[in-house]
């Protein structure tokens, strides 16, 4: 959570630069590499604006990341913690 901590602020400065268009995978944001950036829509918000998921690596088979949901009331699975207001840890 530390980790993220620090690293949040450039988290914010790449989620912007991922919805400009300027974001490229393979670049480091904060302590993490980031492997992939990508979209996530849920299936039952439609009308809900776009989560973005950073990917940092994998665990066993699963890519695991952080996920930014702009909208509040996110469903946090069993293996998702919010380490920020909308930013959550993913496993795919």
């Amino acid at each position: 959570m530390v980790r993220f901590r620090l690293s949040q602020p450039a988290f914010a400065a790449a989620l912007k630069e991922f919805h400009a268009g300027n974001f490229t995978a393979g670049q480091w944001v904060g302590l993490y590499h980031i492997r992939s950036v990508s979209t996530s829509r849920y299936v039952e918000s439609a009308n809900r604006p776009d989560a973005v998921c950073f990917e940092t690596g994998y665990s066993f088979i699963d890519p695991v990341g952080f996920e930014y949901d702009p909208h509040p009331g996110h469903m946090v699975w069993d293996l998702s913690v919010e380490v920020a207001p909308l930013w959550y840890t993913y496993e795919d």
